[in-house]
């Protein structure tokens, strides 16, 4: 690939990435349990079909998550 073809590629990326900046999508999140959320067989690939629906699914990170077990034990809280 040339550098002009790469200055058309990066200019057609470019266009796309800000139409899709400027699409509004909803913003539908995924809760519950910690495998249902992150285990696309548990929850039966409902990102998949919120991203199809046209819809934006907003799952946590998983750090979070790890921050969250982190500050309990650090506090004295326990899982029980």
């Amino acid at each position: 690939m040339n550098r002009i073809e790469e200055l058309l590629l990066a200019e057609a990326t470019l266009v796309d990435f800000k139409e899709n900046l400027e699409e509004k999508k909803p913003r539908v999140g995924v809760v519950g349990e910690i495998v249902v959320k992150f285990l696309p067989a548990a929850n039966n690939y409902l990102v998949d079909l919120l991203e199809a629906e046209g819809a934006e699914a907003v799952v946590p990170d998983l750090t979070d998550f790890f921050l969250y077990c982190c500050y309990n034990i650090l506090n004295g809280n326990t899982f029980s």
